[in-house]
């Protein structure tokens, strides 16, 4: 097992006493569970049982595919991912006009991506420009949950992001209020704005977030060094001019090809 079997009653019943149950000799576990409702209870529940256990076992490559689960307990944010496309020369889009620099390979990859966490996240420029729906048109699965960063509420409701495909969670600095499938909350713009969407997140038990905003909102993960993986889309256009892309120090893990765009991927040793 890559994680401690819970000990506790959440959304469904028991691992541990399941395990017991099936009268099993000896479990193998990769990482103690974090979370406070759990924490060791879970091995002590199978040894009482008289079930030989053995954790620590390939611990690092545990940690890596339960990161989401233990950026969330550990650190009391979600785990967050950055994502942009970069131009050859260096620029993310241009002001005030809709620019498409990926294939449609990385557009399939980057709905999968999405189906994969938890919510995604833009700004009001990024909502204003392109309009976006930020759902999983290009892949199987579910919508993540959309959050919208719109200090002064300026993005219509008849945008796209307010649409029925999944539910809206509106950070503003006017209110907190439920309506339909939009959540505003309300919260201090003139304070850290991604430690505050870390806590939102936190709050209502969101375990990973894409940032998919413009260059401003990803800079600003950024500065905050709170990011946690980054996925660059290098392509071969040029734009001249325009938004130049974050600036940001990070430990390369992977580059894949994807035609005629390459995708880096980086870690955050820092975070």
């Amino acid at each position: 097992m890559t994680l401690e079997p819970c000990s506790h009653f959440g959304k469904t019943p028991p691992c541990a006493d399941l395990i017991i149950k099936h009268n099993f000799k000896k479990v193998v576990i990769c990482n103690l569970d974090p979370f406070e409702k759990v924490a060791g209870r879970g091995i002590e529940k199978l040894k009482e049982a008289g079930i030989e256990v053995e954790s620590g076992c390939l611990e690092s490559f545990g940690r890596y595919l339960n990161r989401r689960f233990f950026c969330f307990h550990e650190k009391k944010r979600p785990f967050i991912v950055l994502k942009w496309a970069e131009s050859k020369d260096g620029f993310i889009g241009k002001k005030e006009e809709q620019v498409w620099l990926t294939n449609q390979i990385s557009k399939q990859l980057v709905h999968l991506w999405r189906a994969e966490e938890a919510a995604i996240l833009v700004g009001k420029n990024t909502a204003l420009l392109d309009n976006p729906e930020l759902t999983i048109r290009e892949s199987a699965g579910k919508n993540p949950l959309r959050v919208l960063v719109d200090k002064n509420l300026a993005v219509p409701s008849d945008s796209k992001i307010y649409n029925n495909k999944s539910n809206t969670i509106v950070l503003n600095s006017f209110k907190t209020k439920q309506e339909h499938n939009i959540d505003y909350i309300k919260i201090d713009f003139e304070k850290n704005i991604p430690v505050q969407v870390g806590k939102v997140c936190f709050n209502q038990n969101i375990t990973s977030i894409i940032i998919e905003g413009g260059a401003n909102t990803l800079q600003q993960f950024v500065d905050s060094n709170l990011w946690d993986e980054a996925r660059v889309f290098s392509t071969e256009k040029e734009l001249q001019n325009g938004i130049k892309k974050p600036l940001f120090d990070g430990k390369i893990e992977r580059i894949e090809n994807l035609e005629n765009d390459t995708l880096n991927i980086y870690s955050n040793t820092k975070a």
